[in-house]
């Protein structure tokens, strides 16, 4: 008996077989219509999906799955405000900007070391403004959170002739990666754009700077020998926008950090050839984070972490399925995964990107879809204990991408945004006695850093051919 055809229509699915079997209710011409989740792999009727975790569909967390995450972590929601998840609650993130649901957040553990990251700059946070008049401007009431009475630093001009900067020293190797980010609002004039600046205390670093009325990097680069990695801006309600850039400079002991008001085009960011064209010409300032260590290539920073008195440590997020939980809905010998994950912003992967694994809980018996360090594609991997594995790779696409593997005996397979991966391996042997899933992570190490919106399992190696046109759309 094989399967000749899959359709889906409103999250039902349609199987065409080769020739009819005896089912609950027959369809004509040999085909058969089921719906719902089946509750064992004698129910599953070969192409039903006996595992369907739709998190940007049901905006919720299937309650077969264990969650865990042992700090309070950041995340927008649905109206596309900043809001805070309690220790183990899972965060369903949304676009800011657009508004769109984009499934379960997964991110790895990340540190914010700027003390009292939403006061006014000075002593608290170790800002110093270097002109006289940094003044923060509580009338203002919408932050990124939406609340009311949250003090906002204000860099603005008091004479028309003035720059405004503040600075920041703080120590860092030079082989460290920090991504340094912030909230921004524009006061008034159009012209006006902030500056973050990482450099050594001579000037020589990486810096960026971006338009808050476009939502766009108008400049982003090196001076002298710093190592730029990436910058970004997402436009969030309200005006705001969090900027970021990512880099290191070639201090070894000493670091600075700079945020700065810019006017027209500049090649300094610390100390920007502007003048003010009106008195109040200016941004607000808000949710200061800054982290080191970041592995290399890492295209954005991790979610806001707040901070009061002193650096905090937001821990890695965790989602798994064991036990009999998995063993109810899982064929060790054949099988076809299906997941619809998100990746932000276009660019190489900037560590191994875990986004599901099955395993035994080791590195040697699992299979999984992950990124490749350093390049815009995933892999497909499985392997044993004996070492045979098959290593599919597909290119990945800024946005969703959706990815469905087929494994049995002798064969495995990847279809990519409806593209057929060229490389099918033919001497694949499934790995065997795995007792679990895990969801956009994997231990301590590989982390998604974004968005997983769906994953869906079925117990039997659906055709390649017909696994093409599961590829779209996203909401099958």
């Amino acid at each position: 008996m094989t399967i000749r055809d899959v359709n889906y229509i409103n999250d039902v699915c349609r199987v065409v077989l080769s020739k009819p079997q005896g089912i609950t209710k027959s369809e004509p011409a040999g085909t058969i219509r089921i719906s719902g989740t089946p509750t064992s792999l004698t129910e599953s009727s070969y192409a039903s999906p006996t595992l369907d975790l739709d998190f940007a569909k049901t905006q919720s967390v299937d309650s077969r799955i264990t969650f865990s995450r042992s700090t309070t972590a950041s995340y927008y929601d649905s109206n596309g405000f900043l809001r805070f998840a309690a220790v183990n609650q899972p965060r369903i993130q949304f676009d800011p900007d657009t508004k769109e649901c984009l499934g379960l957040l997964m991110e790895n553990v990340s540190t914010n070391i700027i003390n009292a990251s939403e006061w006014q700059f000075g002593a608290s946070n170790g800002f110093t403004n270097l002109d006289p008049d940094n003044t923060f401007d509580p009338s203002d009431v919408t932050v990124p959170t939406n609340e009311s009475g949250t003090v906002r630093s204000l860099i603005a001009s008091t004479t028309a002739s003035s720059i405004r900067y503040a600075l920041a020293a703080k120590t860092h190797i030079g082989t460290e990666i920090c991504a340094f980010s912030a909230f921004f609002k524009q006061v008034t004039n159009n012209q006006v754009f902030p500056c973050l600046v990482i450099d050594n205390t001579v000037g020589s670093g990486v810096f960026a700077r971006f338009n808050l009325v476009n939502g766009t990097v108008e400049q982003a680069q090196i001076t002298g020998t710093g190592v730029l990695i990436a910058s970004g801006i997402e436009k969030l309600p309200g005006g705001w926008s969090r900027c970021w850039v990512i880099g290191r400079s070639p201090a070894t002991a000493s670091g600075r950090l700079a945020i700065s008001i810019v006017g027209g085009n500049s090649t300094n960011g610390y100390d920007p050839p502007w003048t003010p064209t009106a008195v109040g010409d200016g941004v607000r300032v808000w949710g200061i984070q800054y982290e080191q260590g970041l592995p290399f290539n890492r295209l954005r920073p991790s979610s806001y972490i707040r901070t009061q008195s002193g650096a905090i440590t937001k821990f890695a997020d965790s989602a798994s399925i064991t036990g009999t939980n998995f063993s109810r809905w899982y064929n060790q010998s054949q099988g076809t995964i299906l997941v619809d994950f998100y990746k932000r912003y276009a660019g190489n992967y900037p560590e191994t990107n875990m986004i599901f694994r099955f395993s035994d809980g080791t590195l040697n018996n699992f299979i999984d879809l992950s990124g490749v360090t350093g390049t815009n594609t995933i892999r497909f991997v499985g392997t044993t204990a004996a070492g045979n594995g098959t290593f599919q790779t597909a290119n990945a696409q800024q946005g969703f991408n959706r990815a469905v593997g087929t494994y049995l005996f002798n064969r495995g397979d990847l279809v990519s945004n409806g593209t057929r991966t060229t490389a099918v391996d033919t001497l694949y042997t499934p790995p065997t006695a795995l007792i679990g899933v895990d969801i956009g992570h994997f231990g301590g190490s590989f982390q998604l850093n974004d968005c997983i919106a769906r994953l869906v399992y079925y117990p039997i190696s659906i055709d390649p051919n017909v696994t093409l046109g599961m590829s779209v759309p996203r909401n099958f």
